[in-house]
């Protein structure tokens, strides 16, 4: 739901215009069944709408496309709906606009993210709700594909949960080998497992997040570019590259000093590649700040 609310505060000015001019051509007279048809005929996205009076009490039922009538709400005060989110009282109606659009929310009757407008008039107001989803699709702002996305879920989950696979069985031989070796532990022996390990863990952690942020997350906002997945991986490889530099100095001190130039390079390579991300890091936290 979250890219829905995106793309509606990045086109809220066009949606407001339009709202805002489509309702001002009826005038202050009651609503008859006509202006109500017409309503529900001009804004396709338009689910219900209702009345109050003056004090801001339900003097309607509740009047759906569908042309059912709940009349259940009739009595209700909807005085909340002109409160904001830190419950002090909007001035909007006092600065002389006779329409106030609500930030989007989960409306309680229909279950959907929806957008109520309300509009003052001489002897009423009038409440509508608009589903945020078919009113983005009105002006072409978003389309669903759901088979599509099916199809994308359905795949990211096959690779990452064969990425956790490989990551459990790279895991599994590390402990294998450490088990293996440890009735006759030397330092060169210890270098598969610790490896394998890491390894492991570089990939378990890839698997995990591209498992999470595509299968389980709900928020289908095509974004191409994903920091968080980035920066996971490139943490888990910065690790294993600096352990594995560390073993390589280990290993060569006790064979041959003259090899120690590579675990150097391998040092360079890894601290390089550690201010690299570093950087990235920081602009990118501070591209979110502003």
């Amino acid at each position: 739901m979250k890219h829905l609310v995106k793309i509606y505060e990045d086109n809220f000015s066009m949606l407001e215009r339009f709202i805002t001019s489509t309702l001002l051509r009826f005038n202050n007279r009651p609503l008859e069944q006509q202006d109500i048809d017409s309503m529900f005929k001009l804004f396709t996205a338009l689910e219900l709408l209702y009345t109050t009076d003056k004090n801001l009490v339900q003097t309607s039922p509740n009047l759906e496309r569908n042309g059912e009538m709940k009349a259940e709400h009739v009595g209700v005060k909807r005085e909340y709906l002109l409160y904001n989110k830190k419950g002090t009282k909007r001035q909007d109606f006092s600065e002389g606009n006779d329409i106030v659009i609500k930030p989007p929310y989960i409306s309680s009757t229909t279950g959907h993210l929806c957008v109520t407008v309300i509009q003052k008039r001489e002897e009423d107001y009038i409440f509508l709700d608009f589903e945020l989803e078919k009113l983005l699709k009105r002006f072409g702002l978003y389309d669903s594909h759901k088979a599509f996305e099916h199809f994308i879920k359905f795949f990211y989950a096959l690779i990452s949960i064969s990425l956790l696979g490989v990551a459990i069985f790279l895991s599994g031989y590390g402990v294998y080998t450490f088990a293996e070796n440890f009735s006759n532990p030397s330092m060169e022996a210890m270098f598969k497992p610790v490896v394998a390990l890491t390894l492991g863990l570089a990939i378990f952690d890839l698997g995990k997040t591209i498992f999470e942020q595509e299968v389980l997350s709900s928020d289908n906002y095509n974004e191409t570019f994903k920091p968080k997945t980035l920066i996971n991986f490139t943490v888990s490889i910065i690790i294993a590259l600096m352990i594995e530099a560390l073993l390589m100095v280990f290993k060569i001190s006790i064979n041959n000093y003259h090899d120690l130039i590579y675990s150097l390079y391998l040092i360079i390579g890894s601290s390089l590649l550690f201010i690299t991300f570093s950087t990235f890091y920081y602009l990118y936290k501070k591209s979110k700040r502003l």
